[in-house]
C-alpha cells in the first residue's frame, strides 16, 4: 500500500521534471483519494431544513433563498440559481435581495392546516431546546463527543 505524497514532495517532483512511474502513480492515488474525500464530504452534507429554518418559515411571510432551498433539498448556490431560473416557487427580488414566500413551501411539505403548523412550530422549538440542553450538559461534564446540529 502506498501513501499519498505530501505537498512538498509533490512540488519537488513537478519542479524537477524527474517523474518516475512510481511517483506518478502515487500522485494519481493521492489526487484520487482527495477527490473521494471531497465527494464523501459533500454527500454527507444534509441540505434539509434545520429547526431554526422551520421556525423562520412558520413565523414569517417570506424567507431567503437558502432556507427555501433547504426545504427543496438544495444547497446555497443551487438555491440562488433556482431563483434566477424561476424554479423556486414565486421567488422575487426586493431591495436587491431574493425573497421566497413561505406559504408555497409549507404547502409543499404538507403543512396546510393551522393545527399542523402549530405542531411543527412546537416540535422545532422543542428540538432547539433539546440541543441547547445537550450542549449545556456536554460543557458541564466535559464531554468531547460531537453534538448533532
Amino acid at each position: 500500500m502506498t501513501t499519498a505524497p505530501n505537498s512538498a514532495s509533490l512540488h519537488s517532483v513537478i519542479l524537477s521534471g524527474d517523474k518516475s512511474e512510481a511517483q506518478m502513480s502515487g500522485v494519481a492515488e493521492g489526487a484520487a483519494s482527495a477527490a473521494a474525500k471531497r465527494r464523501a464530504t459533500i454527500a454527507a452534507r444534509i441540505h434539509g431544513p434545520t429547526p431554526e429554518d422551520w421556525i423562520e418559515v412558520l413565523t414569517n411571510p417570506t424567507t431567503g433563498p437558502v432556507v427555501a432551498g433547504r426545504f427543496c433539498g438544495l444547497g446555497r448556490n443551487a438555491s440562488y440559481n433556482s431563483c434566477e431560473t424561476g424554479d423556486l416557487p414565486q421567488a422575487f427580488r426586493a431591495g436587491g435581495q431574493w425573497r421566497v414566500p413561505t406559504e408555497p413551501l409549507l404547502q409543499k411539505v404538507g403543512l396546510v392546516g393551522l393545527d399542523a403548523r402549530e405542531a411543527a412550530l412546537r416540535r422545532a422549538r422543542e428540538a432547539i431546546a433539546a440541543r441547547a440542553a445537550q450542549r449545556r450538559d456536554a460543557r458541564l461534564h466535559g464531554s468531547s463527543e460531537p453534538i448533532a446540529a
